[in-house]
């Protein structure tokens, strides 16, 4: 699966997302946090880095890669 662009950050709290600004990747990392309306986002500090706040009114964008889903859920 490819890396896709998503405008719903508040659904990717706990995922691995690439930051882009102007089509250049500025950071990576485990989003921490969202604003429900996904007006902005927390990339978690790591080793590298500390905690970040991105927003998509400074013309960030959010990639990500979709995940498989799990196993098919069993009824019965």
């Amino acid at each position: 699966m490819s890396i896709r662009e998503t405008q719903n950050w508040a659904r990717l709290i706990g995922a691995f997302v690439e930051i882009r600004l102007n089509q250049r990747t500025v950071s990576s990392g485990v989003v921490e946090n969202a604003m429900p309306d996904s007006s902005a986002l927390w990339l978690a500090a790591d080793a590298n880095n500390q905690r970040t706040m991105y927003a998509a009114a400074d013309k960030y964008e959010v990639w990500v890669h979709p995940r498989p889903l799990g196993s098919p859920i069993k009824f019965g």
